[in-house]
């Protein structure tokens, strides 16, 4: 028993430790520590662990170039918990890069529907329903993510469509 608490002492460690690198920009190192985790504790961690790492490290290699990677451990993010809606917005960007506009809406609204004060969230469906066609809902989503960075005062929604009237003509 004391073994099945050290060993989750030093899994969480890790993640805090890939958490920090992460934070000061150091993404390849984060990478290797999401990495040795899936090998070290492949059946140790709980699904919900592993979905996070798989995640995780998903992200980190999008972020990096690594888009077939990427995609692959947010994919598998995504079969161990298929209501964790970081995945299902992971994966709404990668369908919107690769230009698959309404597999990624599809993706960025379940997304929402798990957190529809998100800002970017919103953000990135709003883009997606405009490359649909769908100009006003677009926008609409657009404003609310706005909206929410005016009230917060916080951060800035990605490249608003909003502030540049011909954005929409950029998908078609």
């Amino acid at each position: 028993m004391n073994d099945m608490n050290d060993m989750n002492e030093e899994l969480h460690r890790l993640l805090n430790e890939a958490d920090r690198l992460v934070d000061r920009s150091e993404f390849r190192k984060a990478i290797d520590i999401c990495r040795y985790i899936l090998i070290r504790y492949q059946d140790d961690m709980t699904t919900t662990e592993k979905a996070h790492v798989h995640g995780c490290l998903g992200e980190l290699l999008l972020m990096t170039g690594g888009r077939v990677e990427g995609r692959m451990h947010v994919e598998t993010a995504l079969r161990l918990d298929p209501d964790g809606h970081r995945w299902h917005y992971l994966l709404g960007c990668i369908y919107s890069a690769e230009k698959e506009w309404y597999e990624g809406r599809e993706e960025l609204r379940k997304a929402l529907d798990g957190s529809p004060y998100h800002k970017s969230y919103l953000s990135a469906l709003g883009d997606s329903e405009i490359a649909c066609g769908n100009i006003e809902e677009g926008l609409s989503y657009l404003y609310r993510a706005l909206e929410l960075s005016t009230v917060h005062g916080k951060g800035s929604v990605p490249d608003p469509a909003i502030h540049r009237p011909a954005a929409a003509r950029r998908y078609r």
